[in-house]
């Protein structure tokens, strides 16, 4: 048999339910989810970035609320500025976004030349063109010339052909510091194929050196053994460059 007073006190507990969550609903809606703002944005990097460049470039205003930002979309949106390596966006509850950027670092600088004028563009160790900020990084790095920049523009990357010398830099700059430094310029030549020649020039020697890839430390060190003997001979503002190429070594004087 069916129990009515049983029936009655599911019946009442099923409405005070219902009326619960509605409730619960109204007071999310009306009072907690309005609150819930992204207010602050922090960001944790050494790219200098304003408050108010951040949201502009986040698609953000005090009305976006916390639960419908997308993280992803807007660790795309960083990672297209050619300068941004890579990017992390966190929420930190209730009304705080933390950005994490990691800029891409110089390892040379490419020398650009159009109609639209002249100057450098900074690439990284993986061939990812970028603008060069004087104030971010060491202005003394070695220029590579020879590159064609004709229709580059940041964010590009270089053609493979310069893959193994751009890590040939990147390795001496992290074992052999001395001698990535003294790096004053780096000609490319083009070659048969896809490889490349080089024309060298480190400080304090008015002598160039052609050599080929790879740039290693013992290349350098020959470099500067043969600078040296034609500096100590006088000879070195008599000679445009020597061929490092060849296990006899060669030279070419300057023209009259």
């Amino acid at each position: 048999m069916k129990n009515p007073v049983l029936e009655r006190k599911i019946l009442l507990l099923s409405i005070l339910l219902v009326c619960l969550i509605i409730l619960i609903e109204i007071i999310l809606s009306q009072l907690i989810l309005p609150r819930l703002v992204i207010r602050e944005i922090r960001l944790d990097s050494d790219l200098s970035i304003s408050d108010e460049t951040l949201f502009q470039l986040c698609g953000m205003d005090e009305s976006n609320n916390y639960l419908n930002i997308r993280q992803e979309l807007l660790e795309q949106k960083f990672l297209s500025i050619p300068q941004v390596k890579t990017a992390s966006v966190y929420k930190r509850f209730p009304s705080t976004l933390v950005i994490k950027i990691e800029r891409r670092r110089a390892i040379a600088l490419l020398w650009k030349q159009d109609l639209s004028g002249q100057g450098l563009l900074a690439v990284d160790s993986t061939g990812i063109i970028f603008p060069h900020d004087r104030g971010s990084e060491q202005w003394d790095l070695p220029v590579i010339n020879g590159v064609d920049l004709t229709i580059a523009t940041p964010g590009d990357k270089l053609d493979e052909t310069y893959e193994f010398l751009l890590q040939d830099l990147q390795t001496l700059k992290d074992n052999y510091l001395a001698y990535y430094s003294i790096i004053s310029e780096i000609r490319v030549i083009p070659q048969e194929g896809d490889t490349i020649g080089l024309r060298m020039i480190l400080t304090t020697y008015p002598t160039a050196a052609r050599c080929t890839l790879p740039l290693n430390k013992n290349l350098i060190e020959k470099a500067i053994l043969v600078l040296d003997v034609l500096k100590e001979q006088g000879m070195s503002d008599e000679i445009d460059e020597v061929d490092l190429q060849r296990d006899s070594l060669r030279y070419r004087k300057m023209e009259a």
